[in-house]
């Protein structure tokens, strides 16, 4: 279903087919992964490269988890590029200090004194846009964050308690997650 919804090219990364976001002049094409000179293909690499690849396939979201500097943003990085979703890619830091506000959207000033007008978040621009989202270093994250995701985790919908609005993640949407370990 997610496929017949693209009007892009297919991705196919060791035997599994990924759409690939269209650009906006190109025509519908079909690709054979070869990762880019820049990123060093390992055996882990591939390894892991096909476990991510699996998951978003079926759609279900991702966590890398590994020590520092061993390669988990790069090979996100590596796999939106090659998909066409790098430029579109929304891309957070958590930390303590990080609210579902900032996620999910908040009312703010309008140009009307007075007024106050919606302003989505960064996760609901990614839910309803299609777009992927990268949480780096979801460990850092509080817990009133992790609970706002959950049922976007778990059923693909956001709930919005600010609007009471829940949000059906529209096609190509993709969450991941980093998680540094010692």
């Amino acid at each position: 279903d997610a496929l017949q919804q693209w009007v892009g090219g297919l991705t196919v990364i060791d035997d599994i087919i990924l759409p690939t976001r269209p650009k906006q002049t190109a025509s519908s094409s079909f690709q054979k992964v070869h990762l880019r000179s820049g990123f060093v293909s390992t055996a882990a690499c591939q390894k892991n490269l096909r476990s991510v690849a699996t998951a978003l396939a079926v759609g279900k979201p991702v966590m890398l988890e590994g020590p520092p500097g061993v390669g988990k943003t790069a090979l996100l990085d590596e796999l939106a590029k090659t998909c066409g979703q790098f430029q579109s890619m929304i891309r957070i830091h958590l930390d303590d200090q990080l609210d579902s506000k900032t996620l999910l959207g908040t009312y703010v000033c309008a140009d009307e004194p007075g007024q106050f007008k919606w302003q989505p978040g960064a996760l609901t621009q990614a839910v309803r846009g299609g777009r992927w989202i990268v949480f780096e270093d979801v460990h850092c994250a509080p817990f009133e964050l992790l609970a706002a995701i959950k049922p976007l985790l778990e059923d693909r919908v956001l709930f919005v308690p600010g609007r009471g609005e829940r949000i059906r993640a529209a096609s190509g949407f993709q969450l991941f997650a980093t998680q540094t370990v010692h």
